[in-house]
């Protein structure tokens, strides 16, 4: 599949047109731990046209469009180039090569130290967060706001030594108390949330045997590494002197791997968690670690030329691999250039038990997809409430706080305080034939079949 267009700029400067054949590499990960590698030519003449030579902890931004939306984004900045310079030839066949590889804003939180003690008593993990957001990162050039902060556990208690933990460090030990995750987004943005707040499910890419997206290679590996069905958790001293203890077991899965494997089918694993005092912290800590460990694990490699974004969730059926119809979450894509104006995308799969029963939003990746589904949509828009449309509009774009609805239109109100008004051409059955954007002007029409 042919993208419309493919930019890579650093510090603003397009050179794209520099990337040498076969160099473009670009891992995009569930948790925004992006990495790039690409290399750069240009000849040495600096009167021939080319670029500033690059410079470590430049930023970086690459984003390719397909079907006139963006599909790939990813910012970060250098940190590797080597050098290299090629003498042979005369004039502009003499060349500079620049190697360079690319990491996400993630990697400034590593490079500071909390050089302060901090004695915490009854406080939420996310206003720690937005304390070392103020007193370490901000200096780095990461934004101040804290729209995207949630405030994820209340502990107790939480003590950080002087010089002993980097600010990534202790983002890591917050995120993994709360069940969240924490990265620094396109627009230098901390985020800390809820893992799972904004996995999508992908419309149309339903990969079989017999798909619409040409698949070059799928490659399965399955192994009972991590695999429990019954999860113990093991805390320490309650306030009743007590040995604070958590048993969490999956029933169906215990049958299944009964039949599978025979014997009892339970597996069993403990988590030794002496700082945990609380039964309910344990129980939480026990159905946690089984929603996460609770299947067999499956990992999945797919190549394609689709465009595939990770954190979404997209189904497989592959029957000749044993694979029926599920869920797989998109943990990582490979991509790398293949071809004028195509790009290979490799998908790194696995199934999580915790998504199996969600309702989650889903995303639209082409115009027709688009106008698919909204005209669904508006086909029953005067019977929804402005809170029903504004649930629905959410499943696609989790930045919508309010829908205001009237006859003639709609205003899209999202959490940066930014609107969107859209008006309404009807028919004389009173279906919404065409939806105008009045902000830009454009406009999308819906035919509708007699």
């Amino acid at each position: 599949m042919k993208y419309n267009s493919f930019s890579l700029k650093i510090e603003g400067q397009e050179v794209s047109t520099f990337i040498k054949d076969g160099s473009f590499r670009l891992t995009l990960d569930a948790n925004y731990n992006n990495t790039c590698d690409f290399t750069l030519t240009r000849a040495i003449d600096s009167n021939i046209e080319g670029f500033a030579p690059p410079v470590l902890g430049q930023d970086v931004e690459i984003t390719v469009i397909y079907n006139n939306i963006t599909i790939i984004k990813s910012i970060g900045i250098i940190t590797r180039i080597n050098k290299r310079k090629i003498e042979a030839g005369l004039g502009i066949d003499k060349k500079l090569e620049f190697n360079i590889t690319c990491s996400a804003y993630n990697t400034i939180p590593s490079r500071r130290v909390v050089a302060t003690e901090k004695v915490y008593d009854n406080v939420y993990a996310g206003d720690i967060v937005k304390e070392l957001l103020t007193e370490y990162l901000v200096a780095e050039g990461i934004s101040a706001e804290i729209d995207y902060i949630d405030n994820g556990l209340q502990l107790l208690e939480y003590d950080i030594f002087a010089n002993t933990k980097t600010v990534a460090e202790v983002l890591d030990d917050l995120a993994s108390q709360s069940h969240y995750i924490w990265y620094i987004d396109y627009n230098k943005k901390l985020v800390f949330k809820n893992t799972y707040a904004e996995t999508i499910m992908y419309r149309k890419n339903l990969i079989t045997e017999t798909t619409d997206i040409e698949f070059l290679e799928a490659e399965i590996e399955e192994t009972t590494d991590d695999y429990r069905n019954r999860q113990i958790v093991v805390g320490g001293l309650g306030d009743d002197g007590y040995i604070v203890q958590s048993i969490k077991e999956d029933i169906e899965e215990i049958s299944k791997m009964k039949t599978q494997t025979g014997g009892t089918g339970i597996w069993e694993v403990i988590e030794n968690a002496t700082d945990i005092d609380l039964q309910e912290k344990a129980d939480a800590k026990a159905e946690f670690l089984l929603n996460k460990y609770g299947k067999i694990k499956t990992e999945m490699t797919v190549t394609i030329l689709y465009p595939v974004k990770p954190g979404g969730l997209i189904s497989v059926n592959l029957p000749t691999l044993g694979i029926d119809y599920n869920r797989y979450f998109v943990e990582t894509v490979n991509i790398s250039d293949f071809a004028p104006d195509e790009l290979l995308f490799e998908l790194k799969l696995v199934h999580k038990k915790i998504f199996e029963e969600e309702d989650l939003p889903i995303i639209l990746d082409t115009e027709d997809e688009f106008t698919d589904y909204f005209k669904e949509k508006f086909g029953k828009i005067e019977n929804l409430t402005n809170q029903k449309v504004t649930e629905e509009f959410q499943k696609i774009d989790s930045s919508i706080v309010n829908v205001v609805i009237s006859d003639g239109g709609m205003v899209i109100i999202r959490r940066d305080g930014s609107q969107t008004s859209l008006s309404f051409t009807k028919d004389g059955e009173n279906r919404i034939t065409n939806i105008t954007n009045n902000n830009n002007g454009k406009s999308i029409g819906i035919g509708w079949s007699e």
